[in-house]
């Protein structure tokens, strides 16, 4: 049978548009369309359904070497401030922690803040590897997943069980932080999260509890049985269909349909 997840998203490609335009000079199939969350075909490889909030969470967490940091601004008395802070939640390529690791220093306004109020709130996108942007997915786009979270922060300091590892975690993924820490004194934090806030499609935001965060396994994808030689007989099928139709030597009408029995053919 055709998955939930197939049929939620082809209804919603038959309701917004008869045909699509593609470029093929810029047009992936590998990065855009086989990467995308009705299609999954390579473990580890892209987001995990989208009704997977906390999972998505996470995954998003993992993937993300900085976010946006809003807190209450001392400098202007009720207005939110906001910079960019990078973090790491595991050294490059390790298993995810789901913990959020980042360096601060009260030389600038967000350490300042936070020394007075602890109160901040951070956003992650899934476009921050341009993901969204190569399938054609504008950064606003629900169907570009984007994370809140709400917390405060607690530092780290050495000599405490987790320092070395959220030290070895930001040094690996931000090798400038040992600058930082030597000469603009930079401490190590870890946010304390209070909520978690997941907008990854149409239909408004969804909340998940810090727990189920924590519990979530965002190698979701470690389950599926979909493997190479599937992906490359996928795209096979629609280079066939893209061929049937070219009317320049640019660009290239796909039918939905084609898309719709393609897709039947390999979510049996």
């Amino acid at each position: 049978m055709i998955s939930k997840n197939i049929l939620i998203a082809l209804s919603a490609v038959i309701c917004l548009a008869n045909a699509r335009t593609f470029h093929p000079d810029s047009f992936s199939f590998d990065d855009d369309l086989l990467s995308g969350r009705s299609y999954k075909t390579e473990v580890n490889d892209g987001p995990p359904p989208h009704e997977k909030y906390a999972e998505m969470a996470r995954y998003i967490v993992h993937r993300s070497d900085w976010t946006s940091m809003g807190t209450n601004s001392l400098q202007f008395p009720g207005f939110p401030m906001v910079n960019i802070i990078s973090i790491a939640d595991s050294p490059k390529n390790a298993k995810s922690t789901g913990n959020i690791y980042f360096y601060l220093t009260d030389l600038d306004y967000t350490g300042k803040d936070l020394s007075e109020d602890n109160k901040l709130t951070i956003m992650l996108s899934q476009d921050q590897d341009m993901s969204c942007r190569k399938a054609n997915t504008d950064s606003m786009e629900p169907t570009c997943a984007r994370i809140m979270m709400t917390g405060s922060i607690k530092k780290i300091v050495e000599g405490e069980e987790e320092f070395n590892f959220a030290r070895e975690a930001m040094f690996s993924r931000h090798p400038a932080a040992k600058k930082w820490i030597a000469t603009h004194k930079f401490y190590l934090c870890k946010l304390m999260i209070d909520n978690i806030v997941v907008l990854d499609y149409y239909g408004g935001p969804n909340y998940v509890k810090v727990e189920d965060y924590y519990n979530a396994n965002y190698d979701w994808s470690s389950t599926n049985n979909n493997d190479t030689d599937t992906k490359k007989s996928i795209k096979k099928d629609f280079v066939k269909a893209d061929s049937d139709e070219f009317v320049d030597d640019n660009t290239v009408y796909v039918k939905i349909h084609k898309e719709i029995e393609i897709l039947k053919k390999y979510n049996k």
